[in-house]
C-alpha cells in the first residue's frame, strides 16, 4: 500500500465517472480495448468488481470466489443502475475488509490491501479507455499521485506474470521512464528471467519521457503517442506489451 493514495477515494471517484458513461452510446467503440465497445468495457468492470466484492465477502476468503449473479446486469435494471450498485458494493466491501484481511488474491500480495490497491488503477485505467473512446481530445488524465503508484504497482502485479503467458515476449533490453510533470523515474530490466524496477535517473536501452498519466498510459498498452522516445523502439514497445 502507497500512504499517498487514498484508494478507496480513487475508486469512488473514477468509478462515479465511468456511471456517467453508462449514458452515451453503448455502440462506441473502444480504441484502446478493441475488443469492447462501451457497453462490453462497462459490462467489464461491472464483473471486475463483482467478483472483487464476492472474494471479499466470501464465507472462505482463502479460496476463489465467484460473483454469481450479479456479475451481470439484470432484466430490471438499467446498466447504468446495475453499475452503480456494483460500485457501491465493491467500496462497502473493501472499508468492511480493512487492508490487512488474509485472503485469495491472483497476485502476490494475499491479503485485502492487494484489492484496494488493485481496484483503484483498474478502475481508473477502464475510465480512462471510455473517457478517450468518447472524448478522444479531452480524455481526463489519471490523477498524477494514483498514476505514480500505478507504475510501480505493474511491476509488483503484473509484468512477470505476462511473461509466463504463452507466446510472450521477453524485452530484449532495459527500459527507462521519466517523467516530465515532476518527480518520477523508473527503469525496468531482467533479471534472471524476473522484472526488477529501480527508481532514480539511469540509462535505459530504451527511454520514454512524459507526463506520469501518460506513462502509465503506455506502460499499460496503451500507446506512446503522447510520450517521447529515445532509442530502441522495439525493446519500449516489448515492455508495454507486457501489460496484463
Amino acid at each position: 500500500m502507497n500512504d499517498d493514495v487514498n484508494y478507496l477515494a480513487a475508486i469512488r471517484t473514477e468509478g462515479d465517472r465511468l456511471g456517467r458513461f453508462a449514458g452515451s452510446d453503448p455502440s462506441i467503440r473502444v480504441p484502446t480495448c478493441p475488443e469492447f465497445d462501451l457497453a462490453g468495457l462497462l459490462e467489464h468492470i461491472g464483473w471486475v468488481w463483482a467478483f472483487v466484492t464476492a472474494q471479499l465477502r466470501a464465507e472462505d476468503p482463502l479460496s476463489p470466489a465467484s460473483p454469481g449473479a450479479e456479475g451481470a446486469p439484470g432484466d430490471d435494471e438499467s446498466p447504468g443502475e446495475w453499475l452503480r450498485t456494483r460500485l457501491g458494493e465493491l467500496l462497502a466491501a473493501l472499508d468492511e475488509a480493512g487492508t490487512d484481511t488474509p485472503m485469495w488474491t491472483f497476485g502476490s500480495d494475499q491479503t485485502s490491501d492487494f484489492y484496494h490497491r488493485r481496484m483503484a488503477h483498474e478502475s481508473a485505467l477502464h475510465r480512462w479507455d471510455a473517457d478517450n473512446a468518447i472524448n478522444a481530445a479531452s480524455a481526463v488524465p489519471i490523477d498524477r499521485v494514483l498514476a505514480l503508484d500505478g507504475i510501480d504497482e505493474i511491476a509488483d502485479f503484473g509484468m512477470t506474470r505476462s511473461l509466463q503467458r504463452e507466446g510472450s515476449v521477453a524485452p530484449t533490453g532495459s527500459l527507462h521512464l521519466h517523467a516530465t510533470d515532476g518527480d518520477g523515474e523508473w527503469t525496468f530490466e531482467l533479471i534472471d528471467g524476473s522484472v526488477a524496477m529501480s527508481h532514480g535517473h539511469s540509462k535505459g536501452d530504451a527511454a520514454v519521457r512524459g507526463a506520469v498519466s501518460d506513462l502509465l498510459l503506455f506502460i499499460w498498452g496503451r500507446g506512446r503517442a503522447r510520450c517521447e522516445l529515445f532509442g530502441d523502439e522495439t525493446v519500449a514497445d516489448q515492455w508495454a506489451a507486457l501489460a496484463p
